[in-house]
């Protein structure tokens, strides 16, 4: 078979389209390590009841995130209240993470309340709301910072998440 110049000029442009396509995706999967590592780790401050939810209280907080495996950008949050200097687990919820938006959003439906927590990392700080839905009102803020998994009292195993 002859070879002719087009079906070089092919072969170039398919080539480049597929190193340019491996880069990008390799591009997104550092990004995406990145933002594992600004994610990942205990974090703990205060969640602070808003508006008239006469049941809420004011907590004192821990959260672990933890990536799941196999799994780009999505993690779980094992979430923790201190009360008499324990931890009390709360439960555990799926968050996805939009490297475009910087967020963290995990959407929810317990008992009679549907809502989405929201948080947003800047280094070791971590901000964030509870929205109530369907009203999108605002029903907790957080404001946490990263503190060494030895620095908070002792974890529960993690089956005490488990509904």
């Amino acid at each position: 078979m002859a070879w002719n110049y087009r079906q070089g000029l092919s072969i170039a442009i398919i080539t480049i389209a597929a190193v340019a396509c491996a880069a990008s995706t390799a591009r997104q999967t550092q990004q995406s390590g990145a933002a594992s590592q600004g994610i990942i780790g205990t974090w703990t401050g205060q969640s602070i009841c808003v508006g008239n939810h006469p049941a809420c209280k004011n907590e004192e907080v821990v959260y672990r995130f933890v990536a799941v495996p196999g799994k780009v950008d999505t993690f779980i949050l094992y979430a923790d209240k201190i009360l008499n200097g324990e931890r009390v687990p709360m439960g555990k919820l799926d968050f996805n993470y939009d490297a475009t938006k910087g967020t963290l959003t995990g959407e929810f439906t317990k008992r009679q309340t549907h809502g989405i927590w929201r948080f947003q990392i800047s280094g070791d700080a971590l901000e964030g709301d509870l929205m109530l839905l369907p009203n999108k009102d605002i029903g907790r803020t957080v404001k946490a910072h990263r503190v060494d998994e030895s620095k908070v009292p002792k974890a529960p195993p993690l089956v005490d998440y488990d509904d």
